[in-house]
């Protein structure tokens, strides 16, 4: 047996899974040489810190080549733009990218790291820096992605990031059966562990949660900085411009501050979105013959990075109606249910003419975000969505859809996967033109093109695929 050569592995996570993803790599310590835990959570060796990292810590801003590095920098704007609070310069973008790209390009060589592990899809800008820093470096990375059961992952390879990709030789057989058919359970009874309630109740607590949560801090830090600015005469808040670019935990004196305009801001903008929507809505409809095409939510990791080239989801609907007007289908483009809850940020996805241009298509039918979605699901002539929980749910009914970027189940029957628009056109008329649109085969669980993880409990087969394609040579 060729001996496992032990590589320094840095791990980086920021989601809730991190700690139970980072218990089961530990247990696989053998496989490993020394590692390195990065991310913005206290049990992280190293703590990502805007202030600190990008104005104390950086010697010499590296130039990131953007011939090189396009792909990573459009993602990075984007990741910058779901999580700035008012806007951000395109120049003050770019010294950004070259400095969180720097940092990274820094401890990797200082810690000799040579593989990384995503705990979550990279999609924020700490994650997409670091991507960007391994693809100049020429170092293997993998990344753990979700599915619609928070303890179960799908794994991609650095080979073709944006496709979940298994090893030839791994004996997945066992474990893919066994974790897809509880998955298609859950997604019968509809039952996911990030669906949104939106209950009158539900919105009620979490209304009372922001204010509780909010309210203390706020009024706390209105009388540090007075009392400080009082007594010092010096504005005890470092880096304003920086601050005022970005939210979160990152610079919590200045959020917490600029949390009540914020707040405001957006609950405007949503309202205004709200009566957009109900002027483009038809409330004589008739739905008999069409496609049904539910937004994605956004800014989300399924749309950006997962489908970066074909999310923007207006001009995708205006094809898809114009190659379906062909046949004398509609299309019903519904909305998503939590874009209009204050609790997530769809006011960075969405912008004023949204629904107008959206709705300018004559083939296009548009219905509100709490329109009951049964009617849609059964009597579609299928279902197209970027890379929805949608998709399986109408599949798992009997149902056929179309999707156009990574999902764990892309592989089972009546599930569809388009690579892009211009193969779109082929794959309608394969399923228009046959009333009764052939099947796929059912496929033996080795050529399906994905490996799940109970990260509970599979640290055995994480080992056995880490072994071998991520640490072999």
């Amino acid at each position: 047996m060729t001996p496992i050569l032990k590589k320094n592995t840095l791990i980086y996570g920021v989601d809730d899974s991190f700690e139970s993803v980072l218990s089961r790599i530990k247990l696989n310590r053998r496989v490993y040489g020394k590692l390195t835990y990065v991310g913005l959570g206290t049990s992280c060796e190293i703590q990502l810190s805007d202030l600190d990292v990008l104005f104390d810590k950086i010697e010499k801003i590296q130039y990131i080549n953007r011939k090189l590095t396009v792909e990573y920098f459009r993602m990075f704007a984007h990741a910058v733009d779901r999580e700035s609070t008012f806007g951000i310069r395109m120049g003050h973008m770019e010294f950004l990218f070259n400095c969180y790209v720097t940092v990274w390009l820094k401890l990797i060589k200082e810690k000799n790291i040579q593989y990384v592990i995503f705990t979550n899809i990279p999609h924020l800008r700490w994650s997409i820096a670091l991507m960007c820093a391994c693809e100049i470096l020429c170092i293997k990375y993998m990344s753990f992605m979700p599915t619609i059961d928070k303890n179960i992952k799908g794994v991609s390879l650095k080979e073709n990031f944006f496709d979940y990709t298994s090893v030839s030789n791994l004996n997945s057989s066992y474990f893919f059966k066994e974790k897809l058919s509880y998955l298609l359970n859950l997604a019968k009874k509809q039952e996911y562990f990030y669906s949104p309630d939106n209950s009158i109740s539900a919105k009620t607590i979490s209304y009372f949660k922001i204010i509780s949560v909010r309210f203390t801090p706020i009024f706390m830090m209105y009388v540090w900085v007075f009392f400080s600015k009082l007594l010092s005469g010096k504005n005890i808040i470092k880096h304003p411009e920086l601050s005022l670019d970005f939210s979160a935990g990152e610079v919590k004196q200045v959020h917490e501050l600029l949390f009540i305009r914020r707040l405001k801001l957006k609950l405007n903008f949503l309202s205004k979105l709200k009566k957009e929507i109900k002027l483009e809505l038809n409330d004589n409809a008739e739905f008999n013959n069409f496609v049904y095409f539910p937004l994605h939510y956004q800014p989300e990791a399924t749309t950006v990075p997962l489908a970066i080239d074909v999310s923007d989801q207006v001009t995708l609907a205006h094809e898809l109606a114009g190659l379906l007007e062909n046949y004398n289908i509609k299309l019903v483009v519904k909305e998503h249910p939590s874009t209009f809850n204050p609790r997530f940020r769809a006011d960075r996805g969405r912008f004023k003419g949204y629904y107008k241009f959206l709705n300018s298509h004559e083939n296009i039918e548009l219905v509100g975000e709490n329109v009951d979605t049964s009617f849609f699901m059964e009597h579609s002539k299928f279902l197209f969505t970027i890379s929805g929980t949608a998709a399986l749910e109408k599949v798992v009914t009997g149902g056929v859809s179309v999707i156009m970027a990574s999902h764990f189940a892309e592989n089972i029957p009546n599930m569809h996967r388009v690579e892009s628009i211009d193969k779109m056109h082929a794959i309608i008329h394969r399923l228009l033109s046959d009333l009764s649109p052939e099947k796929k085969n059912e496929k033996e669980s080795e050529d399906l093109s994905i490996v799940l993880f109970d990260i509970s409990k599979d640290s055995i087969l994480f080992e056995e695929f880490t072994t071998e394609y991520f640490l072999k040579e």
